[in-house]
């Protein structure tokens, strides 16, 4: 964050940010929030309350996030989503809006009082400072429950697909230890797969300091977790300018590496924390993976619509499956240094509502035994950069050629794809805009020292022989 301090910079009374005339830096007087363009990326620092840090988010990046239209676009899924369904098309003409408007209101009403108050403090701080709609901005970050909730509703597992919006393609890897080459650090990566390409325009990696205190869960040195008031510890996402990333893929000062994988099933509800919001409450009230199964157990968490969710650090990674009904923790194989997780359950009971649809089963299980597959292939010569060719690969199993339609990871909606190494806070980031950005140039940062103001920057490139990955 202090390297974007220097400069010449001028005052803009208009947008109440100040600019540095040399590298088009900005900073947001109030708070010392500070954008900067690096590496390919916008590197986004905000300090202070929700609040204060959505309003600098939305002054810094007003021009792109009102260019992008991403607020509209994820604000109004679920009647975009409605209208491309079959129920939707069954309905008249002059009906179809004020069906699709009782809808949001069926829908979205019971999501948004679940939604964690930083969360709606974070996101009204945004549309102030864009002069957007606060419900339209609120909503855009309730997208992922949506989706599923109106899939369960109006679509027949296992006979239909919904059409372009879900290609679930989100997967991920973890190794640690014996899987490495030469003992290297644990890693962790992770495609993020989600409609958007045509709004996640201007990717963006926020850093959060926030200021204010929570409870948070902490051990004892006797093994005992309690909750104490603590100011909540820095994090950061892996999103795009107008979405604040929230419990999708990202990283936080204790060290503990995420990602998020959307599952379709029918085992939701309106009346539990949306899904983002879940992930974000347990990455940040928990200060390790032990403390983060302690808080989903005791506090009995599920989450108001399907999914898993990975919690990776230098040691250890765990996959969360969670649903309305139940959540189940799928811990690493003893003695096997290698977790997969992609777009469905492994999970008998999680299993029994999980809706089946060709295009999940085709393609999520395929991709699920692609990294299986890869990983164990290059078991104990694992590396950052086999890791990367694995997670970018778009390997056709039959034909070991690959192609944008191949075995799945990298489809048009792929809108992010990260390495993480824990223990070191190094962590690559595919630079560019969708589609497919696992194909692009992956740009190198660390995590620790940005949150010090001492960000730096490097690169990985594909080697390009995803043939090799199974041989």
């Amino acid at each position: 964050m202090g390297a974007a301090l220097k400069g010449d910079w001028q005052y803009d009374s208009e947008r109440g940010i100040s600019f540095d005339t040399l590298s088009d830096a900005r900073m947001d007087p109030a708070t010392l929030a500070t954008l900067e363009k690096r590496n390919g990326f916008f590197i986004l620092h905000l300090k202070g309350d929700p609040y204060q840090r959505g309003e600098a988010h939305g002054k810094l990046l007003k021009n792109e996030i009102l260019y992008s239209n991403i607020a509209h676009y994820y604000g109004s899924f679920l009647f975009d989503l409605y209208r491309s369904s079959g129920f939707g098309k069954k309905i008249p003409g002059f009906a179809q809006r004020p069906i699709g408007e009782l809808l949001e209101s069926w829908y979205y009403s019971p999501l948004e009082k679940k939604c964690l108050e930083e969360t709606r403090a974070e996101l009204c701080g945004i549309a102030d400072a864009t002069g957007l709609d606060r419900k339209e901005v609120l909503r855009s970050t309730l997208a992922p429950d949506i989706m599923e909730h109106l899939a369960a509703g109006f679509l027949k597992g296992g006979k239909e697909a919904l059409g372009n919006y879900y290609l679930g393609g989100c997967s991920g890897g973890y190794v640690k230890k014996t899987a490495l080459k030469r003992n290297a650090p644990a890693l962790f990566t992770a495609n993020m797969d989600f409609p958007g390409a045509l709004v996640w325009i201007h990717p963006t990696l926020i850093f959060s300091h926030p200021t204010e205190k929570i409870e948070v869960v902490v051990e004892s040195p006797d093994g005992v977790f309690r909750k104490t008031s603590k100011e909540k510890q820095p994090y950061m996402y892996v999103s795009t300018a107008g979405f604040p990333g929230h419990g999708l893929t990202g990283m936080n000062a204790s060290g503990i590496a995420m990602a998020a994988f959307v599952c379709l099933s029918k085992d939701y509800s309106r009346k539990r924390l949306p899904l983002l919001d879940f992930n974000h409450y347990l990455f940040t009230r928990a200060e390790s993976i032990e403390g983060i199964i302690h808080l989903l157990e005791t506090e009995n968490l599920r989450s108001a619509s399907a999914h898993a969710v990975v919690f990776a650090d230098k040691e250890r990674a765990i996959s969360l499956k969670t649903a309305a009904s139940r959540s189940m923790v799928r811990e690493m194989t003893r003695g096997f240094d290698i977790l997969v997780q992609t777009n469905h359950f492994l999970n008998p009971l999680m299993k029994k509502k999980e809706m089946e649809f060709p295009l999940e089963r085709e393609s999520t299980i395929g991709r699920f035994r692609l990294i299986k597959d890869a990983l164990e292939a290059g078991y104990g010569e694992l590396d950052r950069q086999k890791m990367i060719d694995i997670i970018s690969c778009n390997l056709d199993r039959v034909t070991l050629k690959t192609a944008l339609q191949g075995d799945f990871p990298a489809q048009s909606i792929t809108l992010t794809s990260v390495l993480f190494e824990p223990e070191t806070g190094n962590f690559w980031a595919a630079a560019g805009k969708p589609p497919a950005v696992c194909y692009h140039e992956y740009r190198g940062f660390n995590f620790f020292a940005e949150i010090k103001g001492k960000g730096r920057s490097a690169r990985l490139f594909l080697s390009l022989r995803t043939w090799n990955l199974l041989r």
